[in-house]
């Protein structure tokens, strides 16, 4: 019989030879069973939890698929998954290829084995999480840290859990609570360390949200706790997506919150600490949907045309008496990072915009091109999603029946309620997620056509626009209508004096009986004013 070898092991913490060793023993048993190992897998230093990641593995059902063997020989169910569903859905396609898995001491694998290895290697590693986690309580409660070394701080050899300060990047640290207590903006913090070329935790520069953090998850420099001579542990854990394999961030309630205290690890004293915290909990919390309404009609829509980066109101212009809104790249401010520091006047931009989009709503023609170049491609999608849905079909069906064979199994009395629950509640909630997902994966109308009466009344609104009656005057209808259209600005650096040069990417949505098929289009006009 010919046969593929799997071998894996879970950790870098393990020993590599942990592969060879069990590649040596699954070698010996196939001799002396006069087996033929024409194939061997491996996968190094990556968990049974999940498939995901495992190229080995991958690998090997691709070959299973291929008919190159006729069985697979490991060491243990474990080495392929430790996960219930996982080595279900394993066992069931090999199964389909014809393929048997065997191990050392157990022979051929079958459903009953499969499904009792299934449950122990999955309560193995809910009981593993629960002492890891144990473990890492009893590290913080001795004034240890847990989790990562934040800036500030680096590891000392030999010693788990423990850090020592690194006097050069405390200094910052002191320095950023002595300027923030004292008035001065994180916004401008981080422009004069970038000016200075002092290095950041972590990328090319500092930005405010470095110092800010997040209100929910407590972190930030500004907010770190670490640096007063506290350990918080248990506030942001990660759990495993299924469906990716990836690990995700949950916020803990702050009750789930586990403190030590650390006073060798305090860099800055507790006084300075809560003062900037105190000055903190002033700029935090929910504010009024007033206060959130944009300043001009192209709030939110505005890109610099050099990093990307958003553009942000820097208020009027009085040093000219004109009571223009002046807006300027939100990173020339923020980190100073971008070379686009001109300031322009909003509304000489949106001129712009409005005659731009005036000359494309005139030309139905080319419209009418953007249309067919998007019926061509809607077309050869619409191939794709006709496959995608007959696969989500049939991944239901066959959900269904392993829920019925189990149901069966159950009446029959072959299993217990107790020993299926799990794997039950598992496949109604798999159920559940195929019939939303093919719920919203409804067919997409081709026949698309442009609407006369839309392009009429954009056109009004567009030529409102170029009259001057820019702003609120329009309305928060017409607002509506224009963002509608456009989704986009981008505004590209020019020479002093020179005609603004924008590029507008939006929406034809307004105009056909289909959403979002974009446009764009890139315009001068105007003087590049404001400074």
């Amino acid at each position: 019989m010919k046969v593929a070898i799997y071998a894996r092991y879970s950790s870098d913490l393990q020993k590599d030879r942990s592969i060879e060793d069990q590649f040596a023993l699954l070698e010996a048993f196939a001799l002396n069973n006069q087996l033929l190992i024409v194939m061997r897998f491996e996968d190094r230093a990556k968990s049974g939890t999940s498939i995901m990641g495992r190229d080995g593995l991958m690998s090997l059902m691709e070959a299973a698929r291929d008919g190159l063997f006729q069985a697979i020989l490991v060491e243990s169910l474990d080495r392929l998954s430790r996960d219930q569903e996982d080595m279900a859905g394993l066992f069931k396609r090999l199964n389909f290829y014809g393929v048997e898995i065997r191990t050392l001491h157990e022979g051929a694998a079958d459903e009953i084995h499969v499904g009792v290895r299934s449950i122990v290697s999955s309560l193995y590693i809910k009981d593993l999480k629960h002492k890891v986690r144990r473990g890492m309580s009893g590290v913080v409660r001795d004034g240890k840290r847990a989790g990562g070394c934040p800036y500030g701080y680096r590891p000392i050899p030999g010693r788990p859990g423990e850090l020592e300060i690194v006097e050069s990047e405390a200094s910052t640290i002191r320095r950023i609570f002595h300027d923030y207590i004292n008035g001065i903006s994180p916004k401008k913090i981080c422009a004069d360390l970038n000016g200075e070329g002092v290095p950041p935790p972590r990328g090319r520069l500092w930005g405010a949200s470095t110092l800010n953090g997040s209100y929910k998850r407590g972190d930030g420099i500004l907010r770190n706790l670490t640096y007063a001579g506290r350990i918080v542990w248990n506030r942001v854990p990660k759990v495993k997506d299924p469906d990716t394999g990836r690990r995700v961030s949950r916020v803990n309630p702050p009750e789930a919150w586990q403190f030590s205290e650390a006073p060798h690890l305090a860099i800055v004293s507790a006084e300075t600490f809560e003062t900037a915290q105190s000055m903190r909990k002033a700029y935090t919390g929910p504010r009024p949907h007033s206060a959130r309404r944009p300043k001009h009609l192209l709030s939110g829509l505005l890109k610099c045309g050099a990093c990307g980066s958003s553009m942000s109101s820097q208020g009027t212009d009085k040093s000219k008496g004109t009571g223009k809104t002046r807006i300027q790249c939100s990173a020339v401010r923020n980190s100073g990072s971008c070379s686009h520091r001109r300031q322009y006047y909003a509304a000489d931009v949106l001129a712009t915009v409005a005659s731009g989009l005036k000359a494309q709503l005139l030309k139905p023609d080319a419209i009418q091109a953007y249309l067919d170049a998007y019926l061509e491609e809607r077309s050869h999608l619409e191939k794709q999603e006709a496959l995608a849905r007959t696969r989500l079909e049939n991944e239901l069906q066959d959900v269904s029946r392993q829920l019925t064979r189990l149901v069966d199994a159950l009446a029959q009395g072959l299993v217990t309620a107790i020993s299926i629950k799990e794997r039950l509640l598992q496949l109604e909630a798999d159920k559940a997620a195929l019939v939303r997902r093919l719920e919203a994966a409804k067919e997409v109308a081709t026949t698309v056509e442009l609407h006369p009466s839309a392009v009429a009344r954009y056109l009004k609104l567009i030529e409102s626009l170029c009259d001057g009656n820019a702003g609120a005057e329009l309305g928060a209808e017409s607002a509506h209508a224009f963002k509608e259209l456009v989704e986009t600005v981008i505004v590209y650096p020019v020479l002093p004096g020179a005609p603004l040069d924008v590029e507008i990417r939006g929406y034809l949505s307004g105009l056909l009986n289909l959403p979002q098929l974009p446009p764009s289009g890139r315009y001068r006009g105007g003087n590049a004013g404001a400074g």
